[in-house]
């Protein structure tokens, strides 16, 4: 991928780039001497008409950390490439004493990225994390823990810029906007999903009314919109229905289950953003009440661009949301264990 391309076609993921880097910088320094370098950097910009060099910057940010961190800069700032990592040859054993991990961690592309790696074990009594710092193409890794592993993950908080498939926000259709579909449906409570959508328009996306589709007359083209909006379950929504086993929640009839709860009540419901099978540069975005009047409520909390993949909601209260789980993205990062 031309990294360099893709920041000039696209200069707001420039600037989340930017951000991101900078927030990289702040866990490699810690919190005291980070803060320490900003106030410096501000003192600075204060008493100056002139901005700050990238070379004066890092001066700065080494000066407060004690160390050089030109192969920082050198990798982050100089370059646009990203690295791509993949685990490989994992092995797991029973000890006397608990188990072991063994395995490799393999980075590729033209920079060798020398990255502090977290790496997360999952047992049946919770979250084992662990470091891994890298500094070569591979790098052979022995882990121990007390309980049976279940799964090992790789960057388990998205800490580093890497080149992953990342679980999309809700509040993705930003991006796209205003390359955009709204479909409600008319399998059942036809009047309420209508409502829902044309509410979702006048108050968020300010669009034409022509976007608005029934489910009963929309193309195939139309579904490989940027973004196709969906409200009404399965049960009311015919494009719902079409595409129910791509969402990771799936809503039977009137109810979902979740991470061992059933959500069964006509007062709950979830919205969740999956990647569209007709085109994988493309997202659908569910909403679902368990009820006409769940999807009204729905309306009221205002969560339509909520900063995670899925929120779970019961009448004007959100319930729970987060992002999906690493496994349902990316397997590269994930190792589970039979």
């Amino acid at each position: 991928m031309n990294f360099e391309q893709f920041y000039d076609d696209y200069p707001h993921a420039k600037m989340e780039r930017e951000a991101f880097v900078c927030h990289m910088l702040h866990k490699q320094l810690g919190d005291e001497r980070f803060f320490k370098l900003i106030d410096t950097y501000v003192d600075l910009r204060q008493k100056s008409s002139q901005p700050i060099l990238i070379t004066h910057f890092q001066k700065l940010a080494e000066d407060v950390y004690g160390e050089p961190l030109d192969w920082f800069f050198n990798q982050w700032v100089d370059r646009t490439e990203q690295p791509k990592l993949k685990l490989e040859k994992v092995t797991v054993k029973k000890e006397k004493k608990g188990w072991q991990i063994h395995g490799r961690l393999q980075q590729s592309g033209e920079t060798t990225f020398i990255l502090p790696v977290e790496l997360a074990i999952d047992t049946r009594n919770g979250r084992v994390l662990e470091k891994l710092n890298i500094d070569s193409k591979a790098v052979d890794f022995d882990l121990r823990t007390h309980y049976k592993p279940q799964k090992l993950i790789i960057d388990p908080d998205y800490e580093i810029l890497m080149i992953q498939r990342m679980p999309p926000p809700l509040m993705w259709f930003w991006e796209v906007y205003p390359e955009l579909i709204v479909i409600y449906g008319t399998l059942g409570e036809a009047k309420a999903n209508k409502s829902a959508a044309e509410r979702f328009n006048d108050d968020y996306l300010g669009l034409g009314k022509e976007i608005i589709k029934a489910d009963t007359n929309v193309s195939e083209d139309e579904l490989r919109s940027k973004c196709v909006f969906l409200f009404g379950r399965p049960k009311t929504n015919k494009i719902s229905q079409q595409f129910k086993d791509v969402f990771i929640i799936k809503i039977e009839e009137d109810k979902f289950n979740w991470q061992g709860i059933t959500y069964d009540q006509s007062t709950q419901g979830v919205a969740q953003i999956v990647e569209n099978p007709l085109d994988p540069e493309s997202v659908i975005i569910q909403y679902s009440g368990l009820s006409g009047d769940a999807l009204q409520k729905f309306c009221d909390l205002y969560l339509y661009d909520a900063d995670a993949s899925y929120v779970i909601f019961d009448g004007d209260k959100q319930l729970f949301s987060e992002y999906w789980e690493v496994d349902e993205i990316d397997s590269d990062l994930l190792w589970t264990f039979d």
